[in-house]
């Protein structure tokens, strides 16, 4: 995993796009198109609340916290069953 997920994610309407890959992978079971949306969330939002503190680096949660998607994001991950990420994505809103 590299940066280009975390410039993905800047971009204007990455939030439709990110959401469109999970929609995509989970209805039609395209393991490989769900695995890497998945992985962009879990690489902007770690699991592990001292990785997450430890991530003192502007990342792409940062953008998105500021052009408050985060409730967009909420919606997605309840919508998509992926509740990993939830207790983090809770914290900063």
């Amino acid at each position: 995993m590299d940066d280009r997920f975390s410039i993905m994610l800047r971009k204007p309407g990455a939030m439709e796009s990110l959401g469109a890959a999970l929609r995509l992978g989970k209805k039609f079971k395209i393991q490989h198109l769900r695995k890497e949306a998945l992985d962009i969330l879990k690489k902007e939002f770690p699991i592990c609340q001292l990785e997450f503190l430890a991530s003192t680096h502007p990342t792409a949660r940062d953008e998105l916290l500021s052009s408050g998607a985060y409730f967009q994001l909420t919606s997605l991950l309840h919508e998509g069953g992926i509740q990993t990420i939830l207790p983090v994505v809770y914290l900063l809103t």
